[in-house]
């Protein structure tokens, strides 16, 4: 009889290892990989943002009595982004962001935050002569700045994969954009974004690294 008692007690032990390390490597809410359109500019100057946002890590916090889920996502974002300033220039850049964003699972509200580095290429708005070699002077119509860029971009949105099962995100951030050097100083620019995230199941899966947690309340 205790040894029947014994192999019982080891086989629900078993089992419910093997719940746990489910529940640790399935997690019941897993980031996707989404597209990224958005407007970028401001009231001045308008513009366009496209990107893609890829899954790096997941916390899934859930409360003792498990009323609330928390997820703390961490995305590594690649864009592309244009903006007309009239009288002055147009500018290309290009960026990566480590996006942080926290939401629940019941609503589909969530905030989040990013720092940012990349490059920057403007071009003058306007006709610009330069000497060429021979001491000539002649248009120059690629006559613009190559500068290093940095920012910083907070806001909140809205996901529609939890509360209507639609494969999208709405979101609205404002940023504040570096470029160095611009005429030998730091050129300051804020801007807002206005977009969305499509996040289709079938496009480019990846493994974003999990951790579950429990947390007592």
């Amino acid at each position: 009889m205790l040894k029947n008692i014994f192999s019982l007690s080891l086989m629900l032990l078993c089992n419910l290892c093997l719940q746990a390390q489910d529940q640790l490597t399935n997690p019941k809410f897993t980031p996707k990989t989404g597209l990224k359109a958005s407007y970028l500019g401001s009231i001045t100057y308008p513009g366009a943002k496209i990107g893609i946002e890829l899954p790096v890590l997941v916390k899934q916090v859930t409360k003792s009595n498990g009323s609330k889920i928390v997820l703390k996502e961490r995305y590594l974002t690649a864009n592309v982004g244009f903006y007309h300033h009239p009288d002055f220039h147009d500018n290309l850049m290009l960026n990566v962001e480590w996006q942080m964003r926290r939401q629940g699972t019941k609503r589909g509200w969530f905030g989040e935050w990013a720092p940012n580095i990349g490059y920057s290429r403007t071009f003058l708005d306007g006709t610009a002569y330069e000497k060429d070699a021979s001491g000539n002077i002649v248009q120059n119509k690629g006559a613009g700045h190559n500068m290093f860029m940095f920012g910083v971009s907070g806001g909140f949105g809205y996901d529609f994969s939890k509360t209507q099962n639609l494969p999208m995100k709405a979101f609205c951030k404002a940023s504040v954009m570096g470029f160095a050097p611009f005429n030998t100083f730091l050129y300051p620019r804020p801007s807002f974004e206005l977009g969305v995230v499509y996040t289709p199941t079938s496009f480019l899966k990846t493994k974003p690294k999990v951790v579950v947690k429990n947390k007592q309340s």
